[in-house]
């Protein structure tokens, strides 16, 4: 008996594959890219800016707790010698940004990172205890620093001023205003008839805000000028229930 070879049916001829996409889809593609990163961006810059803002509170409120713990212990605010004088006048202090500048936040923040400096704080003259009182992150961006400590000398502000060594910026780059009450009322706030009747000069909120000055009753607050760098809106003073423009985008420990 012969036996033969089994023979198997030829396969089906190769069939080429779909060729190249025609422009057509490649356009609609990129169409629903386009559409989809432009839905996209508003949502990631509105989470970043969130973030933003909810780190500057944050470190607003943080530097109000350093300054009240150095009061707590010392029984006195964390002021230098004009400061101190200035609040026997009636006066209250702010360190910080707004021009012109008598004190910076660096003047502040030596003083309750027990670091003697050439300016107020030599040999720890203000904080002999040499207690640590605030431990900021350190600012990221070098000459144009931005969320901490400026670790640059020469550093510049989103404005062109300079940013001190030292000093404290908000996640804009801009530096943080910090109201102290020097004069021990009581109020960051308008003063009130009595308090003038009594000698007060000056309360410190309303060197920036006015119609109406933000009621503040406390011994420190911070304000972040916000994303634009400008006290209120347009560079203008505050106003509304806060004492800030309504649409204003400062960031304040007392809103």
């Amino acid at each position: 008996m012969r036996i033969g070879r089994t023979l198997h049916p030829c396969p089906p001829p190769f069939q080429r594959g779909r060729g190249a996409f025609t422009v057509i889809e490649l356009l609609t593609v990129v169409a629903i890219i386009a559409i989809s990163m432009a839905l996209l961006l508003p949502a990631l810059n509105a989470a970043k800016n969130a973030a933003k803002k909810a780190q500057a509170k944050t470190d607003g409120q943080s530097l109000v707790n350093a300054v009240m713990s150095f009061y707590h212990d010392y029984g006195a605010y964390p002021l230098n010698q004009s400061n101190a004088k200035g609040g026997l006048d009636g006066w209250d202090t702010c360190y910080g940004n707004p021009p012109p500048e008598l004190y910076t936040t660096a003047d502040l923040c030596d003083i309750l990172r027990a670091i003697p400096d050439t300016n107020f704080n030599q040999n720890n003259q203000i904080n002999p205890r040499q207690q640590i009182y605030f431990e900021p992150a350190m600012a990221k961006g070098g000459t144009s620093p931005h969320g901490g400590l400026v670790t640059v000398s020469g550093a510049k502000e989103p404005t062109g001023g300079s940013a001190p060594y030292g000093g404290y910026v908000d996640p804009w780059g801009m530096e943080y205003v910090v109201f102290i009450d020097s004069n021990y009322d009581g109020s960051l706030s308008t003063l009130t008839p009595e308090e003038n009747l009594e000698g007060a000069s000056s309360a410190a909120m309303s060197w920036f805000y006015t119609n109406p000055v933000p009621v503040v009753n406390c011994g420190c607050a911070t304000v972040s000028l916000g994303p634009d760098n400008q006290w209120g809106t347009a560079n203008t003073s505050g106003n509304g229930g806060n004492g800030i423009f309504p649409g204003s985008d400062d960031i304040a420990t007392w809103q």
